[in-house]
């Protein structure tokens, strides 16, 4: 797991050693660390975090080149609410299918299912 804030770090490690989890934590910037290693992995999760990176140019292609990137089977994905205030004036936007198929294409994967929905939040289920 890569996970940059230092509460959430902790809480993966805790759970990890309760739960007698064997994953392995990684704490820092997932965008940084891709680009110097070169790992698969089983899943991942992108719970509210991808349409971060649609709000200018600049980090919608450092979006793609992260996608391009990734070796995972199966991605787990909870989308945006493209009606909040923050995605106003976002270089992209996508409505919760445009994302996903984005993504597909992106990090190469080939099938998505909608397994869900919160506050306006779509969950998707991605595999190769």
């Amino acid at each position: 797991l890569i996970e940059h804030e230092k509460n959430f770090v902790k809480f993966l490690e805790i759970t990890k050693k309760v739960k007698k989890f064997k994953y392995e934590v990684i704490s820092g910037d997932m965008f940084l660390w891709m680009d110097n290693n070169n790992q698969k992995f089983k899943i991942t999760l992108a719970l509210s975090i991808f349409h971060h990176y649609l709000k200018t140019k600049k980090l919608f292609e450092k979006l793609k080149g992260f996608l391009n990137k990734l070796d995972t089977e199966v991605l787990i994905l909870e989308t945006h609410n493209t009606k909040e205030k923050q995605m106003i004036g976002s270089y992209k936007n996508f409505t919760g299918t445009e994302f996903v198929s984005f993504i597909k294409k992106e990090a190469n994967l080939k099938t998505s299912k909608k397994i869900g929905e919160i506050n306006g939040r779509e969950m998707y289920i991605l595999k190769k």
